[in-house]
């Protein structure tokens, strides 16, 4: 994701599925972004790794941004399973570090 590109997930096996797509839904899904970030001047991404206490718990999070200006392009639940890679947008709104809540 870092360098908008989906070229490396065509190395996942055809029998796994993802977020309960096949691979082959999620990189044109992929390369559609990649293509909108592009056409607003993203060139490529960097991103910090938390967690969300919602989606998966367990799972990490990883919040991507613009390696230029610090925009946040989004927050993505990236981990595999035993039956399934995960892959998918969390949109839970983080909360400030002394609050009590969920789900950061």
């Amino acid at each position: 994701m870092s360098n908008l590109d989906s070229s490396l997930l065509k190395n996942i096996p055809n029998n796994k599925l993802i977020s309960w797509e096949f691979k082959d839904e999620l990189i044109h899904k992929l390369d559609i972004l990649f293509i909108q970030l592009k056409d607003r001047n993203i060139k490529s991404l960097k991103y910090q790794v938390s967690k969300c206490k919602s989606c998966y718990p367990d799972a990490p999070v990883y919040t991507f941004f613009d390696s230029e200006s610090d925009y946040v392009v989004g927050r993505y639940v990236i981990t595999e399973t035993q039956d399934q890679y995960i892959f998918e947008q969390c949109k839970n709104t983080p909360i400030e570090d002394d609050a009590i809540g969920m789900p950061f």
